[in-house]
């Protein structure tokens, strides 16, 4: 193929459609969803600490991660030319070096506007590395002749665990959270820098044009409004988690760490299993089912006030919510007359639009009420999921997992 003619002077590492499989560019972009997963895992579990820093409420909270939500969508829209001129291996890098040299900072403001400027910019290098780890991955899986899409997304939740454990220990030692910030950035730079050198060429997409926008519509927007729902539950759990056990469940320090890893943990283990349950079950049931796990799990952690129900709960509901946002991708890649790389652009603005609604609307609904009135909204939107999935159609002779068009 013209887009990868490059890849003849790396074969061991590219692999090409007919031949062996590119094995060290599947760990190497694996690694690259881990570290960006062990670095919203390290940080999270110290919002506690960054609202105490600003003497903030769970509003100004909100409110501060609506720009980093924000940062992402604005440097969403200029992946398509970014990924042309220069591969998404590099744009992944950029992004991840920018990420991991912005995150320790967010500890040492004292005052809101300078909080949202920090999180705007790192929205910035959240945005490039989420779009081009995500091309870079969906390129390497057309070179493997079985899906690994799961398995690959399954690394970013396993570096949340890695990520929330390390905050936990960080606590329990009492090191300072600049300090656990600062090294962990440090680690998770050398990461990428070894990743980046066995990841495919540049060449490998970058002679892609970048799909263009389109506004959903129809089964389309049935999609993108399933996606914003499981963004927001997702979003909403890795980011207010922490201050519910901590503040209202009145845990130590250290289970604001534990509760982010058993989010990011129970969502790993659905991920990895998710290539052979998509492939028995299908789409519709898998995300019917993770609507239903999602809304029962998020119902049961905020009803009971016990630190190991809500554990519990938070990890039934990350588990079912896993394997939702690849069958909503593989439906939106196989739409007649949509090309596969339009609709999923779609649906990925779509979703983190309500990326960026989630945070403020549960932090104002905390100040007006409780955060655990303002976290179990999010049951409503596993809901949402169930009956989005209602529409849901199986290939007949394709993988579940596989968007049309790639082999």
């Amino acid at each position: 193929m013209e887009e990868i003619a490059s890849a003849e002077t790396a074969p061991a590492l590219t692999g090409n459609l007919s031949g062996e499989p590119p094995y060290a560019a599947r760990i190497a972009v694996s690694a690259v969803f881990a570290v960006f997963g062990i670095l919203v895992g390290s940080w999270l579990p110290h919002l506690p600490d960054v609202k105490q820093n600003i003497g903030g409420t769970d509003a100004m909270i909100g409110q501060a991660l609506l720009c980093s939500g924000f940062g992402a969508v604005v440097s969403m829209q200029l992946m398509g030319s970014l990924i042309h001129r220069y591969g998404s291996r590099n744009t992944s890098f950029f992004g991840g070096v920018v990420a991991c040299l912005l995150v320790p900072l967010l500890l040492t403001h004292h005052s809101l506007p300078r909080l949202c400027v920090n999180l705007f910019i790192l929205g910035l290098g959240y945005g490039v590395l989420d779009v081009g780890m995500n091309a870079h991955a969906m390129e390497v899986q057309r070179r493997f002749p079985r899906p690994i899409i799961a398995s690959v997304h399954g690394w970013f939740s396993f570096g949340g665990i890695i990520g929330g454990l390390g905050a936990a220990l960080a606590a329990k030692l009492h090191t300072g959270a600049v300090p656990h910030l600062v090294v962990t950035s440090a680690i998770l730079l050398v990461v990428l820098a070894v990743s980046r050198k066995h990841m495919l060429p540049s060449g490998a997409d970058q002679d892609t044009e970048g799909p263009k926008f389109m506004i959903p519509r129809g089964f389309l927007l049935v999609l993108g409004i399933m996606c914003a729902a499981a963004f927001v539950v997702e979003g909403g759990l890795l980011d207010w988690s922490a201050i519910y056990v901590r503040e209202h469940l009145r845990a130590d320090a250290v289970y604001g760490g534990i509760i982010t890893g058993v989010c990011s943990g129970a969502m790993a283990l659905g991920r990895f299993l998710g290539d052979p349950i998509l492939r028995q079950y299908g789409n519709r049931v898998v995300a019917m089912g993770g609507g239903a796990l999602c809304t029962g799990g998020i119902l049961a952690a905020v009803s009971v006030p016990s630190l190991w129900v809500c554990m519990a709960g938070f990890a039934v509901a990350s588990f079912g919510l896993a394997n939702v946002v690849p069958t909503i991708f593989n439906q939106g890649g196989r739409i007649p007359g949509i090309p596969t790389g339009v609709g999923v652009v779609a649906i990925t603005t779509c979703g983190y639009g309500g990326f960026l609604l989630g945070p403020p609307v549960i932090g104002m609904i905390s100040t007006k009420v409780t955060l655990a009135t303002g976290l179990a909204t999010l049951a409503l939107l596993g809901v949402i999921i169930m009956l989005g999935a209602i529409r849901f159609t199986e290939p007949a002779t394709e993988d579940p997992l596989i968007p049309s068009g790639i082999s």
